[in-house]
């Protein structure tokens, strides 16, 4: 058989265009035997190769340039089957490059939003000469099918009704074949979608008609006509949906808790209502102490394992005792009644009726056929995880460094574990075996959603925990000496302080991130579409020393610091003990402490020199400071611990640069340092010197660099799967990051209340982008009717400016004026728009909550923060609400978001 591939594809001088397969003449997949090409004309290029012969076969293009370097056109490879009854076949290509379309072959699309219902089978037709047409079309309603109208017979001759269907057994790609014996050159087509039951056309491709020359075709051949990019003539695609955690849902069958199997009514709600994306916090097991401090989502002890307490106790097996089923009804009907999350009781309730689960259903569980594969796809994972809450549960601590022979990871000793004659073999194995019913209840529910054409959008945390399995399993990915945060913003003026270990890039590099595509791809086995929190930490993370507490005192990392010669080069001077060293003088003492400034001077200080002082050693880090009031906090009034321990975080935050935590002698300028009574005490000159030198190297000095540095790490790790990608982009936002993230089709997160743009109060709505996601509220924030009460002086200026009404605002946020802001954002251009519950309920009146404290899930400036937010009524409840849920639908159909056309 002979096979001539020809393609469009205009190259710059010295490039040539190859092609690369898997068969043999197509350099089997090796990118330096690749085929190249002979150029025609006008852009043309052609290649014939002779194969014995051909089942199928992969291909792709990509153009070589003098140096060797290459760019591959987007996608998977090109996938062929050629029956042997041809002789000859050749393949017309378009090249395929990177447009907005590429956000539509997301799983969301292909497995939610627009899931075929039932495919359909290809047939090629009984014809020796035969044109074939494809092109992949993901974004189109399950109801509709593709097909082809034209100027020929077989096309219909234009006639709606006699259009060709095309078969999408490869959804999303499309595919029909013509007889050729009698073509009328040049056949001119458009692609329609098309409604096969009614045979109407529903939408046609704008712009001109589609044409292919073809010579004449001789006997056994086959011209395949693969084109690119439908275009549409409808409106964007744009959807609506909720961000709800999974431990804030309530359902009659839930434990005090929220969990997998409530998804599922929450996706019947979603329907109800319109909504096509149901967005959740991450998911992991976090359990460290089996206390309320484990109700933090984004400290997991894991980023493979689900957290067992979002298990339905149910849903493994009832207990064959009905006594003790009895009482485990009752512990769950009390636990039903409270208004927020009871963690610590939750968790101690179901590991109750875990324990005694799993010695009823154990030997049943490890003997069936589903458990085998899922521990035989998860054992290298699973087992690491199940030793680590062994071994935590036996020390009971979760600090693997005081686990004595067991603090550095070792698969020798931990494999001793799992053999049924080890002495604690269940409580080892326990872990598994709720791991497999975890998996299998989110399976369910994700699957549920797909059925429904929901999309579930799970959260990628940007740390890890030091205390983790990670952290023990493979320390050398991780920078276990410093602790990632975020610069002052508006959740907290002090910065950030997460407490995770930053990552060892250049160590993870090594392998091609393999650790973080098998993150993604776990997430990907439930969810279609995710959340990467605080994306900016693949251009740069906030990085802080171990003896940090406060987020002020960190740097960027990498960076490019300065040498002291570079900082005077912007015409001031450096003094190390000047600028380095916290800046303690009388007056800041003063102005700090007041009453209080000789105990401070007395028991914390030294004196250097006259009116100059130093921190004691006791005393000289932050960490220190906070376990000297912890341990004294019976001692002290809390009003007094709280001047003085915040008075001395600022105090050591006197600095104007800071030292490079990997390079002696270079330095970052200190975040927000004109606050500091260092910089005010400076003369003009110094100052204006530091204002360049700071907006410089923040602003300017390092985009390219940042770029650089994103552009390694994050198309390999979207890469590893098809989940639609978003990216949680607030904060300080380096130049680079908006051209990266368009680059690479992930959807950024727009608040109308945090713009980007510094010199704007508040977001241009008309103005966001459509590969984006628009939500009134984050679960850092306050929802809606909280922010209203923040600052009356903001809520006066958006309620006349923004929302364009006259007078005074109300004083709290009235339903009329909650559904505005709703419908404001709804009618974005943004593709998602999705909003906190509370926010959907809060233009009801009758129906959102009473007490608007009780609504916020987060406080970001607590690091000891209770996450026990809860819905207030059941979603069995919410189904049958339809004054709620009316509102809702046609908010969302008024905004053209209940539809995948």
């Amino acid at each position: 058989m002979k096979l001539t591939f020809t393609i469009q594809y205009h190259t710059s001088w010295g490039q040539q265009v190859c092609i690369l397969g898997s068969l043999p003449a197509l350099g089997n997949n090796i990118p330096t035997k690749a085929l190249k090409m002979n150029y025609i004309e006008n852009g043309q290029w052609e290649a014939s190769i002779q194969v014995r012969s051909l089942a199928s076969f992969s291909y792709t293009y990509v153009v070589v340039d003098a140096n060797g370097h290459t760019i591959s056109e987007w996608g998977n490879p090109r996938e062929i089957k050629i029956p042997a009854s041809y002789k000859n076949a050749i393949i017309q290509d378009n090249w395929r490059s990177n447009g907005t379309d590429k956000t539509f072959y997301s799983s969301a699309f292909t497995e939610s939003f627009c899931a075929r219902k039932q495919q359909t089978s290809f047939i090629p037709i009984d014809s020796p000469k035969t044109v074939r047409f494809s092109i992949h079309v993901p974004r189109i309603d399950s109801s509709l099918c593709l097909a082809i109208v034209g100027n020929q017979p077989a096309l219909g001759n234009w006639d709606n009704k006699k259009a060709l269907v095309m078969q999408d057994t490869h959804y999303p790609e499309w595919t029909a074949e013509m007889d050729a014996s009698n073509v009328n050159n040049p056949i001119e087509y458009k692609y329609v979608l098309y409604n096969r039951t009614k045979k109407t056309i529903v939408s046609w491709e704008k712009g001109a008609n589609r044409t292919l020359e073809i010579d004449v075709v001789i006997a056994n051949q086959l011209v395949l006509k693969n084109d690119e990019t439908f275009r549409y003539d409808i409106p964007n695609f744009k959807a609506a949906g909720i961000a709800l955690p999974i431990f804030s849902l309530r359902t009659e069958n839930s434990f005090g808790i929220g969990e997998f199997a409530d998804l599922k009514p929450l996706v019947d709600w979603s329907a109800k209502t319109g909504q096509k994306v149901i967005q959740t916090l991450p998911i992991n097991d976090t359990t460290r102490s089996r206390t309320n401090a484990d109700s933090y989502p984004y400290s997991s002890i894991t980023v493979l394992a689900l957290h067992p307490a979002y298990i339905n106790l149910i849903g493994i097996g009832k207990l064959k005792s009905k006594k003790q089923m009895d009482k485990f009804a009752q512990i769950q009907e009390s636990l039903k009644q409270f208004k927020t999350v009871k963690y610590q009781e939750v968790i101690e309730a179901k590991w109750e009726y875990f324990r005694l689960i799993y010695k009823q259903e154990k030997e049943k569980t490890f003997s069936s056929a589903d458990y085998k594969q899922f521990f035989a796809e998860n054992k290298q994972w699973l087992l690491p995880y199940a030793a680590f809450c062994y071994l935590r549960d036996k020390h009971s601590d979760s600090n693997f460094r005081n686990w004595k022979n067991f603090s550095v990871f070792d698969w020798d000793k931990i494999d001793d574990f799992f053999k049924p004659e080890f002495a604690d073999f269940d409580e080892a194995m326990i872990h598994i075996f709720l791991q497999y019913h975890a998996h299998k209840q989110l399976l369910e529910a994700s699957n549920y959603a797909k059925s429904k054409g929901i999309v579930l959008k799970g959260d990628i945390p940007i740390g890890i925990s030091p205390d983790s399995v990670e952290a023990w399993m493979e320390p050398h990915l991780f920078n276990l000496d410093s602790q990632a945060g975020a610069p002052p913003d508006p959740f907290s003026a002090t910065g950030q302080n997460w407490g995770f270990p930053t990552y060892n890039w250049e160590r993870m590099e090594k392998d091609g991130y393999q650790w973080w595509k098998t993150r993604f791809q776990k997430m990907a086995a439930y969810f279609q579409a995710y959340r990467i929190d605080h994306v900016l930490g693949f251009f740069r993370i906030w990085r802080m020393s171990a003896d940090d507490v406060q987020g002020l005192l960190g740097h960027f990392d990498p960076a490019l610091p300065l040498t002291a010669d570079e900082i005077k080069g912007f015409g001031t001077w450096f003094d190390y003990d000047r600028m380095v060293k916290p800046y303690i003088r009388e007056h800041v003492l003063n102005g700090l402490f007041g009453d209080y400034t000789n105990e401070v001077k007395e028991r914390f200080l030294d004196i250097e020199q006259y009116g100059v002082y130093r921190f004691k050693k006791a005393y000289n880090t932050q960490k220190k400071i906070e376990a000297f009031f912890i341990k004294n906090q019976d001692k002290m009034e809390e009003h007094k611990i709280a001047i003085l321990q915040n008075g001395l975080f600022a105090l050591f935050c006197e600095v104007l640069f800071i030292e490079d935590s990997k390079k002696q002698g270079t330095f970052h300028p200190r975040i927000a340092f004109h606050s500091t009574y260092s910089y005010r005490d400076l003369d003009n000159g110094a100052k204006n010197a530091l204002n360049n030198l700071y907006n410089h190297f923040y602003y300017q000095k390092h985009n390219d660099f940042w770029k650089e540095q994103a552009m390694k790490k994050l198309p390999a790790l979207l890469q590893a799967t098809n989940m639609l990608v978003c990216g949680e982009d607030l904060g300080m936002i380096p130049e680079c990051v908006p051209s990266v993230m368009h680059d690479l089709y992930i959807m950024s997160l727009e608040i109308e209340r945090m713009p980007k743009d510094p010199k704007e109060e508040f977001i241009h709505m008309p103005n966001v982008p459509y590969l984006s996601v628009c939500t009134t509220s984050t679960h850092d924030m306050n929802p809606i009717r909280g922010w209203w009460e923040e600052d009356r002086g903001t809520t006066q200026r958006y309620f006349n400016n923004i929302l364009n009404e006259w007078g005074e605002a109300p004083q709290f946020c009235e339903p009329w004026v909650c559904e505005k802001i709703v419908a404001r954002h709804l009618h974005s251009p943004a593709m998602l728009v999705i909003l906190p519950f509370q926010d959907w309920l809060s233009i009801n009146g009758k129906y959102r909550r009473e007490n608007i404290l009780e609504e916020r899930i987060n406080v970001p400036s607590d690091p000891k923060h209770f996450w026990c937010y809860r819905m207030h009524f059941t979603i069995e409840e919410l189904l049958e609400n339809d004054e709620v849920n009316d509102k809702i639908l046609a908010l969302i159909q008024q905004a053209g978001r209940n539809s995948t056309m």
